[in-house]
């Protein structure tokens, strides 16, 4: 048995997250059977999370815009989840930029600047 001050268990939540072109997003998306529930994230300017992280490797056509892991990220810190979770997630989303961006002597697409954001 639960104590009254142990936090309380919650029903599991099934994220169904569309990687791709949003070209390739909206088609996949309109193939999702009606029950599944579409969600708008916060706006970036609101988030707590760095805008650098927007879209690293690539410039987004319109503002806005962001790439999976950061909506996911996103998606994470509007739940609520534990801030370690998003930050090791943002984590691996620098390292794999730099791995990248290194390997094909490009520079860090960021709205700030061409360095990639500190955690």
């Amino acid at each position: 048995p639960l104590s009254p001050s142990a936090p309380q268990p919650i029903d599991p939540l099934t994220i169904v997250l569309l990687d791709g072109t949003w070209r390739q997003a909206r088609k996949l998306a309109s193939n999702l059977p009606p029950e599944i529930a579409m969600v708008r994230l916060q706006s970036l300017e609101t988030s707590p999370i760095d805008l650098a992280f927007s879209s690293p490797l690539r410039t987004q056509a319109e503002p806005g815009r962001v790439c999976s892991m950061t909506a996911f990220a996103l998606l994470l810190t509007e739940l609520q989840c534990d801030a370690r979770v998003t930050q090791g997630l943002l984590e691996l989303l620098r390292r794999k930029s730099e791995v990248l961006l290194h390997a094909t002597n490009r520079s860090w697409k960021s709205p700030k600047d061409s360095h990639p954001p500190a955690l």
